[in-house]
């Protein structure tokens, strides 16, 4: 058959025919078994080569070639159907030469380094041929191609882009690029593998990869989506569920940790979770069972709703909770469904630290051994009653909410309870002499400067300068809370070299923000003007930061109070480096609790405070103070319900109390204060002088717990009063300590579970956190995985379906407490190694590499282990 070919096609042919010349071969054979190409062989010209037709004369072109041109280069052309090898006379040299395709299957073989002897069988795949793109992926592809099934795998692989080197790895690239758009309702990459003639590769692949074979024999891409994600907990679905191997989990896995494919993979989860949910027995929808399984958030939901029942019916306990806490830490689903686990864990705290202070209150008696047992232990109920509500009011508005509405209501009567019991008590045993308050037996606010700041020798050499943060409102419970924070803080400026205390003392009476900041400043005598509550100490005016500015530069020149936001927005050159003493502002809780329509976001507040603090602190530490402390000036008390009328305090004429400038009133929810005061039963009633302060006013205190009435003003948080959460404040004290021991993570330890043998589907181990976490011990982060040997080419090859995450933060002193067990699937790509090795690895530093920290290494022999996998 004689072809029209053009000028250009034969200018085109020689062009090639001159590339296959690269200085290793002088041989290109050119077989044209329709002879089309016949009557334009004279026309090809290629550069320092001779084209010659050897058909019906191939002995006298051997001799040519072989003989009497043995150093030339020749194109040698045949045409017509090839000869069998026996039959063959140049059966030698066809061998010996480059063999040339002129049609498009040999062109495609060329353009992708595809042997020529496959070129035939490109024809069936014309349609993946169409893209350039495509093309220039199979060529740059090092999956072999030597063979038909290795060449339709390769352009299998290629229809998507990957960079695996082995057929597994590409396949289940193929599998995450096609069930990815399935799950965000495209067919792009499976449509584009149907019409390249591949369908029927692919199904044949992912069987044997995956072991995905419907009963009915027609495969689909949403039932293999499914059959996928029910592989991921077959452990808790019916037998025979699905067949499907480890390998999808790693794809699964894969889908969901890429940041561009999270929608993909939140809606393939969308799409099967309810069915796969439906599948899973009753009796398996408990902790128990379902342990680290993440597969659907139903999974969680369960576990939750299961907890809250045991929370309601009184039967949660603490241990319990943490150790499914723990076991959930590092699911997939976790971040989503923290707050619920974390309100959980606050409500269990809660019940124990309340039953540790009925336990012990009764033996309480004098002020000393209250004060100090608050200290101890006691406050722990204020911290996880706060950590409770603040928890539970992040919860969006569901069953799972509803459900805590009964523990709820338990947890305000208790913390009720709690508040009036210890108020009473505390206020008996503080008066109970008639001794002036606060009593000398313990630490007191108005001694601050001189016992903390004045001991600290400030100085204007830098590292000695002394820093102080005073933050309104912030009471003694989130005090060690913040202390603990900072001891353990990753923030370089705080990290090391440093040594962290919290103590408490006792703010003055009334506990207000006027008296309290005063009490922290320089000097001695305190006094309140009794018609507008504003403070003098030693005579001078503490209202407003430039009064207090005055006070410091008389006690210590130089030193400057600053607002924190200055410190915030301009950092350590806003106090310059001379300053000896620093005082900084800070306001948050109080700003936020104070105003009757913020005042449910107090507990939040406290959090933001913290943060803001430990920014602080770092600012100072950076400006070269070498000693850092954090007062307060007052607590504050809050219940979360609303405050029952018998628990305000009726006090007749309390409404003829004229309003101040700058003040709400002259009195406020928890004290009065003035020249003469009406009388009330309801209320205790106080000389100046009884308080350790100077003048003639007179403060009178509401009983226990109660309010006053005051319109206007917000009930639940309030201050002022004479009550442990009021008047305990922190002194945190931050020291730079060349001797202190530096702040490190935890050591981590695996121990092996069985043999060190791996005959099945999946490998444990046991992961111990050595040390309990502390000030100076820090959390850990580690990955669990099982890999290839190292010394192969394929080193670090992850070989488990996932790398398992544990956060290693327990600070339990019990062994047992700080072990987790974690099972991996493991994926069939193990079989092509004689070992595995099992390990833990830890992040390098603040980056995304991770280092080796604990390694074991198992044999392979599943040859055996795989006829009894069940």
């Amino acid at each position: 058959m004689t072809l029209e070919i053009t000028d250009e096609q034969v200018a085109e042919i020689s062009e090639r025919l001159g590339l296959y010349f690269d200085g290793k071969h002088r041989l290109v054979f050119w077989e044209d078994e329709d002879g089309g190409y016949a009557d334009i062989v004279g026309k090809v010209n290629v550069d320092d080569a001779s084209v010659i037709d050897v058909t019906g004369h191939e002995l006298a072109s051997k001799r040519r070639i072989l003989r009497e041109e043995r150093d030339g280069r020749f194109v040698i052309y045949r045409a017509g159907a090839c000869p069998v090898p026996a039959d063959d006379f140049l059966y030698d040299l066809k061998m010996a030469a480059l063999p040339f395709n002129v049609s498009m299957e040999g062109i495609w073989a060329e353009e992708c380094d595809i042997p020529a002897s496959l070129a035939d069988n490109l024809g069936a795949y014309a349609r993946f041929f169409a893209s350039s793109e495509r093309k220039e992926r199979l060529k740059s592809s090092t999956l072999p191609k030597s063979t038909p099934d290795d060449l339709s795998r390769a352009i299998l692989a290629s229809c998507v882009s990957t960079t695996a080197t082995n057929w597994r790895d590409a396949l289940r690239d193929v599998v995450k690029k096609v069930v990815s758009e399935w799950a965000e309702g495209s067919s792009t990459t499976y449509k584009l593998i149907c019409d390249c003639a591949l369908a029927t590769r692919f199904w044949s692949e992912v069987e044997s990869v995956l072991g995905y074979a419907p009963e009915d024999g027609r495969p689909t891409i949403d039932d293999l989506a499914f059959e996928m994600l029910a592989s991921t907990c077959k452990d808790i679905l019916p037998e025979g569920t699905t067949t499907v191997s480890a390998d999808a989990e790693r794809i699964l896995s894969e889908i969901a940790s890429n940041t561009r494919k999270k929608s993909a993979y939140a809606s393939l989860i969308e799409r099967c979770s309810d069915a796969l949910a439906d599948m899973v027995p009753v009796e398996c929808r408990t902790p128990e069972a379902i342990g680290q399984l993440d597969a659907i958030p139903q999974f969680d939901q369960w576990i939750l709703s299961s907890l809250a029942d045991a929370l309601v019916a009184g039967t949660l306990r603490s241990e319990q909770m943490e150790r499914i806490a723990e076991a959930r830490g590092a699911t997939r689903w976790h971040e989503l469904y923290k707050e619920n686990y974390q309100v959980l864990i606050a409500a269990c705290s809660f019940s124990d630290a309340n039953q540790s202070y009925e336990s012990s209150s009764p033996s309480a008696i004098g002020a000393s051994e209250i004060f100090d047992l608050y200290c101890e232990s006691w406050y722990e109920v204020d911290a996880t009653y706060r950590h409770f509500f603040e928890h539970y009011t992040s919860l969006q508005n569901g069953k799972f909410k509803q459900k805590l509405g009964q523990a709820k209501q338990r947890i305000m009567a208790a913390y009720d309870k709690y508040l009036m019991g210890l108020t009473d008590k505390w206020q008996l045993a503080l008066f109970a002499d008639g001794d002036t308050y606060p009593p000398a037996c313990i630490a007191s606010q108005a001694s601050f400067y001189k016992d903390h700041v004045a001991r600290a020798l400030p100085s204007k050499e830098m590292g000695r300068r002394v820093g102080v943060i005073i933050s309104d409102a912030l009471r003694f419970e989130v005090g060690r809370e913040l202390s603990s924070r900072i001891a353990r803080s990753y923030n370089p400026k705080l990290r090391d070299g440093k040594s962290v205390e919290c103590t408490g003392a006792l703010c003055m009476l009334p506990s207000y923000t006027q008296l309290g900041m005063a009490a922290l400043l320089p000097g001695g005598r305190l006094e309140i003007d009794p018609a507008s509550g504003y403070v003098s100490k030693d005579g001078m005016q503490t209202a407003g930061l430039a009064n207090r500015q005055k006070i410091l530069d008389a006690a210590m020149p130089g030193s400057i109070a600053i607002k924190a936001d200055e410190l915030k927005a301009e950092g350590a050159k806003a106090i310059g480096d001379s300053a000896p003493v620093i005082y900084v502002y800070h306001n948050v809780i109080d700003k936020m609790g104070d105003t009757r329509e913020t005042e449910d976001k107090v507990f939040s507040a406290c959090e933001d405070a913290c943060e803001e603090i430990e920014e602080l602190a770092a600012e100072l530490v950076s400006a070269g103070c070498g000693n850092i402390f954090i007062a307060s000036d007052h607590g504050f008390l809050y219940q979360a319900g609303d405050i029952a009328a018998y628990e305000y305090a009726e006090v007749e004429n309390l409404s003829t109390l004229a309003k101040v400038e700058d003040m709400d009133m002259n009195h406020t929810r928890r004290f009065i204060i003035g020249a003469t005061l009406p009388k009330s039963d309801a209320l205790v009633e106080y000389a100046a002088a009884d308080l350790s302060l100077e003048g003639n006013a007179r403060i009178a205190f509401p009983k226990g717990i109660t309010r006053l009435r005051l319109r206007g003003s917000g009930a639940r948080y309030v201050h002022g009063g004479a009550s442990m959460q009021e008047d305990v404040i922190p002194i945190i004290s931050i020291k730079r300590d060349v001797n202190a021991r530096k702040t490190y993570e935890t050591d981590v330890q695996g121990f092996a579970t069985g043999r060190l043998s791996i005959t099945g589907s999946t490998v444990a181990i046991d992961v111990y956190q050595v040390q309990p976490c502390d000030q100076t011990v820090l959390p850990a982060t580690v990955k669990v995985g099982l890999y290839a040997p190292d010394d192969g080419q394929d080193a670090g090859k992850l070989l488990s379906a996932t790398e398992k995450t544990l956060v290693l933060d327990s600070e339990s002193k019990t062994s047992d407490a700080r072990k987790a067990r974690v099972t991996l699937d493991i994926t069939n790509d193990v079989d092509a190694y004689n070992s595995a090795m099992l390990r833990i690895s830890k992040p390098v530093g603040q980056t995304k590499k991770y280092k080796t920290v604990w390694e074991q290494t198992y044999s392979v022999d599943r040859g055996f282990g795989n006829d009894f996998d069940f």
